[in-house]
């Protein structure tokens, strides 16, 4: 594919429909920042998604327990059971934050999937999976990843 073909093939779909080259191209632009902000929504399958466009990230799930994660912050600041209308921002980074709702400590690599691991969530003592996706952000999956939370519906 030439280079003009793949720059428009970038900016028209998501990180996981993108051959390995490009989503090495997507990494090696990635902005650096510490902090990346989700805006979430809740599916009626119980799943949680989000999307950050500057990383070609549309719709990413969250599933392997980390939905069910998602689901007690989301009630653990809200007073509310999240369903298909429930949305909500987080904010995550690989370094502490002012609030840290969730703080997920790495537990094993994933070693069918680079990059991806199983984390325990310190405050929910919930266990979850997160797919290599977490490199994107960060460059690797993270020791410990904080989490704030902000329902938004």
């Amino acid at each position: 594919m030439q280079s003009s073909e793949t720059t428009q093939k970038i900016k028209s779909c998501t990180f996981w429909e993108l051959t390995p080259e490009e989503r090495a191209e997507v990494i090696a632009t990635a902005p650096i920042q510490d902090v990346w902000e989700l805006n979430m929504e809740r599916l009626k399958d119980g799943y949680w998604q989000f999307s950050i466009p500057e990383l070609k990230t549309i719709n990413e799930l969250m599933v392997g327990g980390t939905e069910k994660i998602m689901d007690w912050h989301y009630t653990n600041q809200s007073g509310l059971i999240p369903d298909e209308c429930s949305r909500m921002t987080v904010r995550v980074s690989s370094s502490p934050m002012d609030v840290n709702h969730a703080v997920l400590h790495k537990e094993a690599d994933d070693i069918a999937m680079a990059n991806a691991a199983t984390y325990t969530d310190k405050t929910s003592s919930f266990t979850g999976w997160i797919c290599g996706w977490i490199a994107v952000p960060f460059g690797c999956a993270p020791p410990i990843i904080y989490a704030s939370v902000e329902p938004t519906a």
